[in-house]
């Protein structure tokens, strides 16, 4: 029952075409006999093309190319017969024989509105706009009641370029349904393309007509004027809207961007102060403009009291907190930003990037029994991020647990990349291993760190300084420190030069360097003075020794109190 179904629904299809043709030919030598023939071949074609079409939906699409392609060797003008063999090339994205079936099937039956579109829809597929256009407009004015083809009709001549052309083809649906708001939104965004903005105001003058009390066409109406710096003509559509919804943050935005376009920035500040209090306009957006406009246009007070309103709208936002805290830690108020990163943790633990900017802020505070707790719980959600582990080797290293440190380091050392990250644990390991007394671990590390790293002047200047404090290599580390000045030139690798030379046996090129190093902010350094003591003690400079030993001895008793 179900197949003698689709054997009538197809002789509607194809009888117009493929059997109409063949009954003309029947008239001129018409009998009985040759009639059953003709008829009795069309039920047998038709039941072939109903069984590719079951083989196709199957998804058999071997088979059902197989019947078919037999089917039009019997028959090579059955028209539906092509047409159903391009819509099988289609599904296989056989774009160019398909578009050759559904021509030869439009020139046997050029009256077949559905091969029309089909053949449309392939042009388009193809990108072939220019062939798509002609056929969506023949079937838009064939059939003017479907929206759908005067659509596609209009979107062919965009991807050409024609704009015009598009826009009456918009007018056509416009024409039919009404003012409708996709249809002005597009034709809107054409006009701002032609940089028309008068006429793609007009097209929304149609939308504010129609939905006088929806706040969205006045804004855009008003965005629309301040884009294009016709500032003034906007400002009677903000107060349409601002008569719709007073307290609408949207309202504010334009009103800031209009005050920010004239440089009324005190004024343009209020309405922005104004937005960012309403937790209904987006965090994202709210976000953006003061990443746009800090440094530019905002003061200092204003940006934090931005911020204020930010997190007071938003308190459970973790994004609130994170850009507050950046701020903050980039404005070098570094106990309030520990306090911000925090609450961001509580709210959310999961973003990498926010331990990264917290943890080395404890080690600025010295908070560093914090830094050792918090570091293990970064390492513990991302075990394979090397910073947590140097946070917590430097923290232990400042806590004096020299030994906790480098075990550490050393397994952070196994997630490090880049130089300078790869110097910077071989450098603290240096250290870690200093304090142990590990003389030989610690030259390796020193010497790994000036591999990755050869121009860093504190690690070239520490190496140099622990050679001479051993009494090891001096003339190596001369070249060490002489490498650092050049790169930097300050009281502790002036003192580390200084130092070298005394323990070489130079002790009056060791006074005059280490003379400039006190010039240089030395005279309130322990160990600088301690240095110049012994070099003036070791030239026989007694009444000189004798004046900075008792500065040496207030500084001390200074410290120790």
């Amino acid at each position: 029952m179900k197949k003698k179904y689709l054997i009538f629904v197809l002789c509607i299809v194809v009888l117009p075409c493929a059997f109409a043709q063949k009954s003309k030919k029947n008239k001129k030598t018409s009998s009985k006999i040759e009639l059953f023939v003709s008829q009795e071949q069309y039920r047998q074609q038709s039941n072939s093309l109903i069984d590719a079409v079951v083989l196709k939906n199957a998804g058999k699409y071997t088979e059902a190319a197989q019947q078919l392609q037999e089917l039009l060797a019997t028959n090579p003008s059955y028209d539906i017969a092509h047409w159903e063999y391009a819509k099988l090339l289609l599904m296989q994205n056989k774009l160019t024989p398909a578009i050759e079936e559904l021509n030869i099937a439009l020139s046997l039956c050029d009256t077949n509105r559905w091969i029309k579109v089909t053949l449309a829809e392939a042009y388009d597929m193809n990108q072939q706009y220019g062939q798509s256009e002609k056929l969506w407009q023949s079937l838009a004015i064939k059939y003017p009641e479907n929206q759908e083809y005067i659509y596609k009709y209009a979107l062919a001549l965009i991807y050409q370029n024609k704009i015009k052309e598009a826009i009456d083809a918009y007018n056509m649906i416009e024409a039919q349904i009404g003012v409708n708001e996709d249809i002005v939104i597009a034709k809107r965004n054409i006009w701002l393309q032609l940089k028309k903005p008068e006429n793609a105001v007009k097209e929304m003058n149609k939308l504010l007509e129609t939905s006088p009390t929806d706040i969205r066409y006045p804004l855009d109406i008003a965005d629309i004027y301040i884009s294009n710096k016709m500032e003034e003509k906007a400002i009677p559509y903000l107060q349409k809207a601002s008569e719709i919804d007073p307290m609408n943050p949207h309202i504010n935005i334009c009103l800031y961007n209009y005050n920010v376009e004239n440089k009324h920035y005190d004024t343009a500040y209020k309405y922005l102060k104004r937005a960012f209090a309403a937790p209904e306009l987006n965090i994202d957006e709210k976000i953006k403009i003061l990443l746009s406009f800090f440094g530019k246009n905002l003061q200092t007070d204003m940006a934090y009291n931005l911020l204020d309103s930010l997190v007071k709208a938003h308190p459970e936002e973790p994004k609130a907190w994170a850009i507050y805290a950046d701020f903050l830690n980039q404005d070098n108020q570094f106990r309030r930003a520990k306090e911000a990163f925090e609450h961001v943790l509580l709210l959310d633990n999961s973003k990498y990037p926010i331990w990264e900017q917290y943890l080395p802020i404890l080690l600025t505070l010295q908070e560093f029994d914090l830094a050792v707790t918090q570091s293990a719980e970064a390492q513990s959600l991302f075990p394979m991020q090397a910073l947590p582990y140097l946070t917590q080797g430097m923290a232990y290293l400042a806590l004096e647990q020299a030994q906790e440190a480098e075990n550490t380091l050393t397994e952070g050392l196994n997630y490090a990349s880049g130089n300078v990250l790869v110097a910077t644990f071989h450098f603290t390991l240096a250290q870690a291993c200093m304090k142990q007394k590990k003389d030989k671990e610690t030259i390796a590390h020193f010497d790994a760190a000036l591999e990755k790293n050869p121009q860093n002047s504190m690690i070239l200047n520490e190496y140099a300084y622990y050679l001479a404090e051993q009494n090891e290599n001096l003339n190596y580390a001369l070249q060490l420190s002489e490498k650092s000045l050049k790169i930097t030139t300050n009281t502790a690798y002036l003192d580390t030069y200084a130092w070298i030379l005394f323990k070489q046996g130079n002790s009056t090129q060791a006074k005059i360097w280490l003379e400039k190093a006190l010039k240089s902010g030395g005279e309130s350094d322990v160990d600088i003075i301690d240095h110049y003591c012994q070099i003036l003690e070791q030239l026989g400079e007694m009444e000189l020794y004798n004046q900075y030993k008792n500065k040496l001895l207030e500084l001390q008793n200074h410290i120790n109190q």
